[in-house]
């Protein structure tokens, strides 16, 4: 009897994790003033997610864990106001980004605003005697 017992508790673990072996967890973490959301386009599994994560602040982010399957995806992220809260808006000159969530993976997402440098960054800082 003890020794069924122990053989069907094994076969009982190995049911339950057959499920989740391809699958991953994907956390956002929204620093942004506005409700975003995140869509990505898997490549090789052809999976497609619109995600969406409540307003942030910067010090007092939002976050949100989304259960995946595992793929390469193509990320972009949409930001949502208030007269458009279907469709949001891109940020002018975003690229849309790769995604490798093959494991857990976080994604923050700051202002549209704050993503380029201003004035396109710091100047260079020229040593004397070098080029």
């Amino acid at each position: 009897m003890p020794r069924t017992l122990i053989v069907l508790s094994f076969l009982a673990l190995l049911v339950t994790g057959v499920g989740f072996a391809d699958q991953t967890r994907l956390t956002v973490i929204n620093r942004s003033t506005l409700p975003i959301a995140v869509r990505l386009n898997g490549l090789q599994e052809e999976e497609f997610y619109y995600l969406r994560v409540p307003a942030g602040e910067r010090f007092i982010p939002a976050e949100k864990d989304f259960t995946i399957i595992k793929d390469i995806y193509r990320a972009q992220i949409y930001y949502i106001e208030t007269y458009d809260p279907v469709y949001g808006f891109e940020c002018p000159g975003s690229l849309g980004s790769t995604v490798n969530a093959y494991h857990v993976v976080r994604m923050v997402v700051n202002d549209c605003h704050s993503l380029r440098p201003l004035r396109g960054g710091e100047p260079r800082r020229r040593l004397p005697g070098g080029p």
